[in-house]
């Protein structure tokens, strides 16, 4: 296959299909290794692992300086005015500088971090090896979103995956070998260092055969305005971080490790939802960006209110699945020290396709170029969090911890379509209706069976969540899809 076909532009259906794909093998092997790591651990130290992991995307975020947020909505912009390859450099450079920096700051400040992590210095061996993930981190993480801004999920894909395969297998064998979370911390750096070197020499490729895209960018105030636009996205992500793990950081406080490795259990496998629910907003802001651009608003607001229906939708059914058989599935695959993450996984569920549907509208702040909205909404979230787990995990455990997230995430998703409707984005009431189903997930098992084919038989026979002409668009790109997965035109 020559490198132009790997960056010849998809379609949404054929991005989604792939995507989903490639998601389906991940969270299936996602699954086998989370179970592995947690028996291996053990839930104290798997608590360790949790805490970790919580850290790294947080320093990661500051590193990146937002840069790579602006990737969907400008390099269409600049794709257009043939300026792509300067757009890379001058992006890359300081986000670049930017991962070092951070890398330094956490390498001199690693018994602090630590405290302020565990509550004890005695992990700054941990923040050390996590600093050392944070230049190839955000290299991948840049990687990624320039593949995601011109539009080749399949590279996007395959990169986040490779690196996926590498860390998990290089971390299986050593956790087998050494049962700590350092072990698996080192498996993680080694597999982001192969990854970014191979992809990044496949994009310098490409890019250097870009005859087209070699105007110099001469607009004045370029980082100025790239700066403008990320600068919300580097305080959006670190809060939106901290939102939906600051119950975890909260249980240590006033609980234990053990208690935090039990609720990540929980929180891993019901976030499974989530991985496959980021999918949507993903492939979707690059192409209605695409769409803004040539000022179509009105087929935006359109595509937006179809997605967001049939993702919820598609999510829900695995929901229904995971909250039907937690008992036979958490004693059965990670063991009986885990039981007592069963009773969250249904308000966890709920919290997740929150989070999915906040994530698939958030991408509106971008088109209107207002991303501060996404920030102040998040804030309002993290802190309406943080002060529900003090008064609900003293009160009820690990369900308080849950709870508080769920309500959260429900009041950060209502504060946005209230938002954006005053920004001129027209939210469908089929759409406020599907926002509202997860919440069946509380409910008594034959009570969520009987809720969950309603809303299902409504949806594909009637027009009171999806109208006609909405799911015929649906089953044509779903067809479309198929086809051109299977290499023939529609």
């Amino acid at each position: 296959m020559s490198l132009q076909k790997w960056f010849k532009k998809e379609s949404i259906g054929k991005s989604t299909t792939i995507l989903y794909i490639f998601n389906l093998g991940e969270k299936i092997i996602l699954v086998v290794r989370g179970i592995i790591f947690a028996r291996l651990l053990g839930p104290a130290e798997y608590g360790v692992f949790a805490l970790a992991f919580f850290f790294i995307p947080i320093v990661v975020a500051i590193s990146k300086l937002g840069i790579p947020s602006s990737f969907a909505r400008y390099i269409p912009q600049y794709e257009m005015k043939n300026a792509l390859k300067d757009f890379n450099q001058k992006t890359y450079r300081v986000v670049t500088l930017g991962g070092i920096g951070i890398t330094l700051l956490c390498v001199l400040n690693a018994p602090q971090l630590s405290q302020l992590l565990y509550g004890s210095p005695m992990y700054s061996g941990l923040i050390l090896i996590c600093a050392l993930t944070i230049l190839p981190n955000v290299l991948l993480e840049s990687l990624a979103a320039t593949f995601s801004g011109l539009r080749v999920f399949t590279l996007d894909a395959l990169l986040r995956f490779s690196q996926f395969i590498i860390f998990t297998g290089l971390g299986i064998i050593l956790v087998m070998v050494y049962a700590k979370t350092g072990y698996i911390l080192l498996a993680n750096m080694i597999s982001l260092v192969v990854v970014v070197l191979i992809f990044g020499l496949l994009a310098k490729k490409y890019f250097a055969g870009l005859k087209s895209q070699d105007l110099v960018i001469k607009e004045r105030g370029f980082h100025k305005k790239i700066m403008k636009f990320s600068v919300f996205f580097i305080l959006s992500s670190v809060v939106y971080l901290m939102f939906i793990s600051t119950d975890r950081w909260i249980l240590n406080r006033l609980m234990d490790l053990t208690n935090v490795g039990v609720y990540s259990v929980g929180s891993k496998i019901s976030g499974l939802i989530f991985t496959f629910g980021m999918i949507t907003g993903n492939v979707l802001i690059p192409n209605l960006s695409n769409i803004w651009e040539h000022g179509d608003k009105k087929r935006v607001d359109f595509l937006l209110n179809l997605s967001t229906k049939a993702s919820v939708l598609l999510l829900l059914t695995g929901a229904v699945i995971l909250v039907l058989s937690k008992e036979l599935l958490i004693p059965l695959l990670y063991g009986a020290e885990y039981v007592e993450s069963i009773p969250i996984i249904g308000c966890l569920s709920v919290f997740w396709l929150m989070q999915s549907i906040n994530w698939t509208l958030g991408g509106y702040a971008s088109l209107v170029e207002k991303t501060y909205i996404t920030l102040i909404c998040n804030v309002l979230g993290l802190t309406c969090n943080i002060i529900l787990n003090f008064i609900l995990i003293p009160k009820f455990g690990l369900m308080g911890a849950a709870m508080a997230s769920m309500i959260s995430s429900a009041l950060i998703l209502i504060t946005l379509m209230l938002w954006f409707s005053k920004e001129g984005f027209k939210f469908s009431s089929q759409t406020g209706f599907v926002c509202l189903t997860p919440f069946i997930l509380l409910f008594p098992k034959l009570l969520i069976i009987l809720l969950f084919i309603s809303i299902i038989g409504l949806a594909l026979k009637t027009n009171f969540i999806l109208n006609h002409q909405e799911r015929n668009i649906l089953y044509a790109q779903i067809k479309k899809a198929r086809l051109q997965f299977n290499g023939k035109r529609p």
